[in-house]
């Protein structure tokens, strides 16, 4: 009988199936910094992990740390030229911890 998916494992699949994404992913990837993942798409990597696990994330600020999807589109124009965003960061590590402890709490 096979081993039930982990957390860490059911997050990584979503992101690689869902998103397409291949890059390498470690504990400390940003959501949206690294894999670019924003506005309705990682409202729908929630949606996803709600799916999933049954992860609520009540008090958690969105736009604290995702922009909406025109935002998006001109931080990576900036990013081209060396602009980065400041917006606060979601790691791969805290995100899976997050889903573990069943709410949302800063990193």
């Amino acid at each position: 009988m096979p081993e039930p998916e982990s957390v860490r494992d059911g997050v990584l699949n979503i992101i690689r199936d869902y998103f397409k994404i291949n890059d390498p992913i470690n504990d400390e990837t940003l959501i949206y910094h690294d894999l670019g993942i924003a506005g309705d798409d990682a409202g729908e990597l929630l949606d996803e992990i709600n799916a999933k696990f049954g992860a609520m994330f009540p008090g958690f600020d969105f736009h604290t740390y995702v922009p909406d999807d025109v935002d998006a589109f001109c931080y990576h124009i900036g990013k081209l030229f060396g602009i980065r965003d400041k917006r606060k960061g979601i790691s791969f590590g805290h995100l899976v911890q997050v889903i573990e402890a069943g709410h949302w709490f800063e990193e």
